[in-house]
């Protein structure tokens, strides 16, 4: 329950191994997903009807689509952005450009997760209370007419420590 609510720092927090079972699970996951969107949109729109050539000038949706392993080819190429080749959205389909825009913005957003993940691991962000050094004596003072409990907390790193709370137990 607690490591669902903040499932970015789950994710950082998790072993290696895990981190890149879950990326590339979400990787094949949303390009068999488009890969079906992709095969579906073909054949609603007749493109996997077979055709005698130069005898029916249909243009279809994505060129070069004729079975679900060539849509699972285009929904690789399109969110890894590595080429269309000879696969390509026509403009007879509006809807195929919809979808398009859809899975590039989705292939975006799972690799900004992954690599903020990344960055975040490779930071050692858990290392950075050993950065933090706490002074040595405390002392006890009145601060606006109540008497109040007061150390230092110093910074070893050069980057400020922005939104610290500190709580005593």
């Amino acid at each position: 329950g607690r490591f669902l609510q903040d499932v970015f720092t789950t994710m950082v927090d998790l072993k290696w191994h895990y981190s890149l079972l879950i990326f590339t699970s979400a990787f094949l996951c949303s390009w068999m997903l488009f890969a079906m969107i992709w095969w579906l949109l073909a054949f609603a729109h007749g493109d996997l009807q077979p055709r005698v050539p130069d005898s029916d000038p249909m243009v279809p949706c994505v060129t070069a689509i004729h079975s679900f392993t060539s849509a699972f080819l285009f929904s690789i190429e399109v969110q890894v952005t590595i080429g269309f080749g000879g696969r390509m959205v026509t403009e007879e389909c509006p809807l195929a450009i919809t979808v398009l825009i859809i899975q590039n913005i989705l292939g975006l957003i799972i690799n900004a997760v992954m690599l903020g993940c990344v960055f975040m691991k490779t930071a050692q962000a858990n290392r950075r209370a050993e950065t933090l050094i706490f002074s040595r004596n405390a002392v006890i003072a009145p601060r606006n007419g109540r008497p109040t409990f007061m150390f230092r907390v110093g910074d070893l790193r050069k980057s400020m420590i922005i939104s610290a709370t500190v709580q005593l137990q």
